[in-house]
């Protein structure tokens, strides 16, 4: 049992498996941002300067060389998770043009976001007259230690709203998704249907994912919330 929970707390703090030595003093750079601001005070302006850094100095070093000499990356995740994603995306969410299609109120390069720690209410009545005005899918990666499916699994069917389709396994291209396989299409994770009053109401896993589906399986990712939006099953 103490080696499961330790594997669990490994799993779930340390997800940020890409690191270059000594470009910044910020400490805890294998732990996510979050987890940061709340162990050692880092400010949401510091942790993106320091995204914008490292991308800038990959950016320099990209020409000759597929990975910079000096960073390092943990085992986890390396088949279908990149050095450089997240410090990508603090470059790319804070351009004018990806802020105006999102339509969220701009804000520059130095946000001022302060995360703190709360206790959690109660949102399965939120998420319930949600699901009844709006179409939702909600999903989870069956390997997130974090957030585990079978809590997510148990909250969604307690919403009350009855099955139309029963839980059943949902497949995707066998090879973009990364299995030596010679079938066309393999199952990445099971999918249950919600009716009566809600609009289109689902809760989908996605086999092999921790607690950030599209970085870990970026392929099924897209597959499934493409259909989504496409209002098409799974």
């Amino acid at each position: 049992m103490l080696l499961l929970l330790t594997l669990l707390l490994v799993l779930t703090t340390h997800y940020s498996f890409c690191n270059i030595e000594g470009l910044t003093a910020l400490p805890g750079s294998g732990l996510s941002d979050q987890a940061r601001m709340l162990k050692y005070n880092a400010t949401e302006q510091q942790l993106n300067e320091e995204g914008r850094k490292r991308w800038a100095l990959r950016a320099a070093m990209s020409a000759g060389a597929s990975k910079l000499p000096f960073e390092s990356a943990g085992p986890l995740g390396e088949q279908q998770m990149w050095c450089g994603g997240p410090d990508a995306y603090k470059v790319w969410s804070a351009l004018p043009e990806v802020q105006a299609a999102w339509h969220v109120k701009t804000h520059g390069a130095s946000a001022k976001m302060v995360y703190t720690r709360a206790p959690a209410g109660d949102l399965r009545p939120l998420y319930k007259t949600l699901a009844q005005k709006y179409r939702m899918l909600i999903y989870s990666g069956d390997g997130d230690g974090c957030v585990p499916h079978v809590g997510t699994e148990e909250w969604t069917a307690a919403l009350g709203f009855p099955v139309t389709q029963e839980w059943r396994p949902w497949l995707a291209d066998a090879f973009a998704s990364g299995y030596n396989s010679s079938a066309t299409a393999i199952g990445v994770g099971y999918v249950v249907q919600f009716g009566g009053d809600s609009k289109d109401f689902r809760f989908a896993t996605v086999m092999g994912s921790g607690h950030e589906v599209p970085t870990f399986k970026p392929i099924p990712s897209f597959a499934m919330i493409k259909r989504f939006q496409d209002q098409k099953p799974l």
